[in-house]
């Protein structure tokens, strides 16, 4: 096996779908919610996304698109096979929002114990993207 440092994030995210079988039906219907949720929020979350941010609305917004892709072409074989997981959810660009999940869901208590260790050693536990939406009432104040 590769050192860690070595890997890349579909080799990662394939271990740990090789560790956490059980689990994988759950995260990817986290993935699934995360989807809903940045689908929903489209309008205020492009209103809010920091103009400074490395990357923009347009291209987060491509990378949710290509996930909503992947869960409608693969549909259950995400959670039956972890190579499939691994592969379509974490590979080259498409790794941001599948890591961004991750460790949504680590920090989202859903995760067992050992599952968010995992998450924390293979990914880290910085999310990718937070946005903070301000008030009427906050901006009237100033």
């Amino acid at each position: 096996m590769k050192a860690l440092n070595e890997m890349n994030n579909t080799e990662r995210a394939y271990i740990l779908a090789k560790m956490f079988p059980e689990h994988l039906e759950e995260l990817v219907k986290f993935i699934k919610s995360e989807i809903e949720h940045f689908k929903e929020k489209e309008e205020a979350v492009r209103k809010a996304w920091a103009k400074d941010f490395m990357a923009t609305a347009g291209y987060w917004y491509m990378l949710v698109d290509n996930a909503e892709i992947t869960v409608r072409r693969f549909n259950v074989s995400l959670h039956k096979s972890p190579r499939i997981f691994a592969d379509q959810f974490f590979f080259s660009q498409n790794g941001v929002f599948a890591i961004h999940c991750l460790i949504r869901f680590a920090g989202s208590g859903l995760a067992s114990y050992k599952m968010h260790l995992a998450i924390e050693l293979l990914f880290g536990d910085e999310q990718v993207t937070t946005l903070e939406f301000k008030s009427k009432e906050d901006e009237n104040t100033k």
